[in-house]
């Protein structure tokens, strides 16, 4: 295992620059995933870790050694595709193994290191198939065995998962779990999906425009965004917000919302304009709560229900667990923890 520096870089495509000062850095065995929208910046820092695309400037450190003028093969690194690339003519042995042919390890080491991989990403049976015999899962799994063979320095994933369907989706993301909790590597996944990234990272980076917005553990990317893009970021459904009034009353520092004055936590301090942020699944409905609204339609989800409603002249979700839920057109009231209520900037977007 490596650690992985980037410090300072930055990616120029002509006048355009896509890359704006990315400072970033991942210890030993550490899995972290860079998440957002697509043309956020992410493949490109990406291929630029690979040794694939050109550093404008700054530098990328492998073990402390910097590597900007280092050949994809010099930097040890391993790289899982989003189309598998595997060849079609070669058997699942061949390609797991067929780099470390290239290498020259000895015939015997090489079918030791196929088979240990094929164990743990449990392709035994599979191992004399070509590619086109195998379901996308599996030839992930024979993508994801040529790069653990290598025993690289850093292992690099792009959106490997996105041409699979959502079953078999979400069986790899398990897998992939499970090996990198069992014998953890330095590695770094590429994701547009929220999902993925909130449950396989240790930290999560989000980017957005060229830029990180934040880096954190799941938790604190959702607990505390740092600002409003995060905010509407993570989260299905996405975070309401909303602009309000921020002023003191008899019941301490409270927003408004509609004819309800909602209470911030203790502590809390500062007046006028600012933007509120309530997550769906944090409005509660209660018949004594403060906030009255009135349910415009409803999205039955299975274990869960989706409702729209207005609270104040504004529309908000509202996610009820259960399947006894109001039916559009009733009147309802709802409260909400005031630790979870989010407050941030009008003008900058930044919490408060």
């Amino acid at each position: 295992m490596s650690t992985l520096s980037i410090r300072g870089v930055k990616k120029n495509y002509g006048g355009t620059q896509v890359l704006h000062d990315v400072d970033l850095e991942v210890s030993e065995g550490e899995f972290v995933v860079l998440v957002g929208p697509s043309g956020c910046g992410k493949s490109t820092l990406l291929r630029m870790i690979a040794g694939l695309e050109d550093i404008t400037e700054g530098d990328i450190l492998i073990d402390g050694k910097v590597v900007n003028a280092a050949s994809p093969k010099e930097r040890n690194i391993a790289m899982v595709f989003q189309n598998y690339a595997l060849y079609p003519h070669m058997s699942v042995r061949q390609n797991i193994g067929i780099n470390l042919q290239i290498a020259g390890l000895p015939k015997a080491e090489v079918e030791k290191r196929v088979l240990d991989a094929a164990r743990v990403l449990n392709i035994e049976p599979y191992l004399d198939r070509r590619p086109g015999q195998l379901s996308g899962g599996q030839r992930q799994r024979v993508a994801m065995g040529r790069a653990i063979v290598r025993d690289p320095a850093v292992f690099l994933f792009d959106e490997p998962l996105s041409n699979l369907d959502a079953k078999l989706r979400v069986q790899m993301r398990s897998e992939i779990k499970a090996l990198q909790t069992k014998t953890p590597r330095t590695s770094i996944y590429v994701t547009h999906d929220q999902t993925e990234a909130m449950t396989l990272a240790d930290r999560v980076v989000i980017m957005n425009a060229g830029r990180i917005e934040q880096i954190g553990t799941a938790l604190e990317v959702y607990s505390r965004p740092a600002n409003i893009f995060v905010a509407s970021f993570i989260g299905s459904p996405a975070m309401n917000i909303f602009p309000s009034t921020l002023s003191t009353s008899d019941v301490g520092p409270a927003v408004e919302l509609g004819d309800a004055r909602v209470r911030l936590p203790e502590g809390s301090s500062g007046k006028g304009d600012v933007l509120v942020g309530l997550r769906p699944e944090h409005l509660l409905l209660d018949p004594e709560g403060p906030i009255s609204a009135r349910v415009l339609y409803v999205e039955p989800m299975g274990a869960q229900t989706q409702l729209a409603v207005e609270a104040g002249g504004r529309e908000l979700v509202v996610v009820c667990a259960g399947t006894t839920v109001p039916s559009p057109g009733q009147d309802i009231r709802l409260k909400v923890d005031p630790n979870l209520i989010h407050i941030f900037d009008p003008a900058s977007g930044r919490r408060l």
